[in-house]
């Protein structure tokens, strides 16, 4: 019996699809980390946008499905909202989906299955679209439209989920000693972690203590040497 823990996700601005995808667990906020790592043509339009401090929606469109429907639900909606690399639509997926990560690709006994059960989906399927989305569809595959107050929108790079990602450093380390008197702020640095995922670098200071960690770190929450002569200060 097939699992259940799939989903497939994707990524927006202004309204107008992006990158559709296929995954589990937190992989649909993945590509924020993995673009600066990558040379893919997704990478590296998600990493200019994000350098311009311009904040997309990424979100999971349909959850709690088999490999064999997610895999079928990422292909038709990319045949759904097309390929920019083809000038047929706006995603900037270079492949069609529907195929596993070694190849593997559904036959059609198993695509009229995902089909019958996925009929109905008006989440996912059955999207329609305003005049207005249409629209900005058809003028986006001859580049991103955006809104003269969207590009005002400009702030250190990955801005907007520096944020939220201050607050979980924070959370992680709230019952020590330390964590309610220090600062954290994110200048750009990353430091790279593995072969394949790079991790901000968040500045932390104590009075005049400054040290460096990933959020890796603050999750572990143990208690920087640097900070120890401050202790019983503290205390």
């Amino acid at each position: 019996m097939q699992t259940t823990r799939f989903y497939v996700y994707g990524y927006s601005l202004d309204g107008i699809m992006l990158y559709i995808g296929k995954g589990t667990k937190e992989r649909y906020k993945d590509h924020l980390w993995q673009c600066y790592d990558k040379e893919t043509y997704w990478s590296r339009a998600l990493r200019k946008m994000l350098d311009k401090g311009i904040k997309l929606d990424s979100f999971i469109i349909q959850g709690n499905l088999t490999n064999e429907e997610a895999l079928f639900l990422e292909e038709e909606l990319i045949k759904k909202y097309g390929k920019r690399l083809d000038k047929s639509g706006t995603l900037y997926n270079m492949a069609d989906g529907g195929s596993g990560p070694v190849g593997w690709k559904m036959n059609e006994e198993q695509r009229e299955r995902c089909r019958q059960r996925m009929l109905g989906n008006n989440r996912a399927l059955g999207l329609i679209h305003t005049e207005e989305t249409k629209a900005k569809i058809a003028n986006s595959i001859r580049g991103i439209v955006r809104s003269a107050e969207t590009n005002k929108k400009k702030s250190l790079a990955l801005s907007w989920q520096v944020e939220e990602q201050i607050q979980k450093c924070k959370d992680y380390v709230k019952d020590t000693w330390w964590g309610p008197h220090i600062t954290i702020t994110y200048d750009g640095e990353t430091k790279r972690q593995s072969a394949n995922a790079t991790h901000r670098l968040f500045t932390v200071k104590l009075e005049d203590i400054i040290i460096k960690r990933t959020i890796t770190d603050f999750r572990q929450g143990s208690c920087p040497i640097a900070f120890a002569k401050l202790k019983d200060k503290y205390k």
